[in-house]
């Protein structure tokens, strides 16, 4: 099977769909104004993650600290028997009674997946699939179904957007709003400290999700956003996602921006890249859609380009396809109209904002996608099949 091009072209998502399905074993090669990422596929499951530009906090020891199993002292003291025995650190941390097996397969599992996560964040790129013997740690690692990384890589392509807009800056330094401090020593009653300071509140159950509340506990006025993600064990899209449910909910605010301590990224790795060309840039927007399962399996698969004799099957999902494209288009033209006061005169005007796509602005049969409005409500459709408006066949968009 090959698989080559650009991302704008062919999304990652689609990508993950077609190496899964047809359960390749191979390496898939990224290559983006981000860096590099090989990742390893073996029956179609990832089993390996190599980052050219790794943030330090997704290093196995650092990922172990952050959840309570061995502390800096210990990693040290590990680090120095992998040094001189050679053994790989995790196993240095099993031989040494700090954490045991089921322990450091979570770990790496976390390690692989946020890797693959901030992929998925990639505005553009070239990517290149080689069938192949992959080599890994098999008496460790456990390998991912490609199915979980995509749900939660397109909730994030969902999400992100929003989370960006609200945390444009990782220097920005939180505290907790007047009436909601923590009192540390008083862990067992967490469901206090989600009051309002008005007493009227409903408390965390009704209003808190776990992640919201674990991250609270780290807000202590002195810590900037990217400090809180780096001492995290959530990784950082949860992270992300929970500071801005504080937020929204004003439990807490914004002190002002100050530059980061340590560096977000570490040293590049010299990691094999087969791919040339230029670069292209394209931006996932998707913003403000709630999408179950087999919708999203829907946009995933619904590819706009055949890239083996495998995918032809494909070719009948277009229409649901279309449907979430419309109702992408539509849910982005809110937004703008919450942005700008008035609804978008194309969808063409979405893309050169970056609210959608260019992709999305045409439907799966190379119609362009039309978009009128009165002032008051705005609409979406696609010609369909036929390709011809106004038809039994159009896909449109229902406010």
């Amino acid at each position: 099977m090959a698989l080559e091009g650009t991302i704008k072209e062919f999304g990652l998502a689609d990508i993950f769909q077609l190496i899964g399905l047809q359960k390749k074993t191979g390496v898939l090669f990224l290559k983006g104004v981000e860096g590099t990422i090989n990742i390893h596929f073996e029956d179609g499951m990832v089993v390996k993650v190599e980052n050219s530009m790794m943030s330090p906090r997704y290093l196995t020891g650092t990922i172990l600290i952050n959840r309570g199993k061995i502390n800096e002292a210990q990693l040290r003291e590990a680090l120095q028997i992998q040094k001189s025995t050679g053994q790989k650190l995790g196993q240095a941390l099993i031989g040494q009674g700090l954490i045991n097996k089921d322990e450091l397969r979570d770990a790496l599992n976390h390690q692989m997946c946020e890797n693959v996560y901030s992929a998925f964040r990639w505005r553009g790129g070239d990517y290149k699939f080689y069938q192949d013997k992959v080599d890994y740690d098999r008496n460790t690692i456990i390998p991912i179904n490609f199915e979980n990384i995509l749900m939660d890589g397109v909730r994030l392509m969902d999400e992100w957007p929003r989370i960006e807009k609200k945390l444009p800056s990782k220097d920005i330094v939180l505290k907790k709003a007047v009436g909601y401090e923590v009192d540390e020593d008083e862990d067992t009653k967490e469901d206090d400290i989600f009051a309002a300071p008005d007493g009227k509140g409903s408390g965390k159950a009704a209003n808190f999700t776990r992640e919201a509340s674990a991250i609270l506990k780290m807000v202590d006025g002195n810590s900037s956003v990217y400090e809180i993600i780096e001492s995290s064990s959530l990784g950082e899209f949860e992270t992300c996602k929970a500071i801005v449910e504080l937020l929204d909910k004003g439990i807490v605010i914004k002190t002002g921006d100050r530059p980061q301590i340590l560096s977000d990224r570490s040293e590049p790795l010299t990691l094999p890249v087969h791919m040339s060309g230029p670069l292209k840039l394209a931006y996932y927007p998707y913003i403000f859609i709630i999408l179950s399962l087999l919708l999203i399996v829907f946009q995933v698969t619904g590819t706009r380009k055949v890239m083996s004799a495998g995918a032809k099957g494909l070719g009948g999902l277009k229409a649901p396809m279309a449907l979430n494209q419309v109702k992408r288009v539509y849910n982005n033209s809110v937004l703008y109209y919450m942005d700008f006061g008035n609804y978008p005169a194309d969808a063409e005007t979405l893309v050169q904002l970056d609210y959608i796509n260019g992709n999305d602005s045409v439907d799966p049969w190379g119609s362009k996608l039309q978009l009128s409005n009165d002032g008051n409500n705005v609409h979406v459709s696609s010609a369909g099949l036929d390709r011809a408006p106004g038809t039994s066949d159009d896909i449109s968009s229902m406010p």
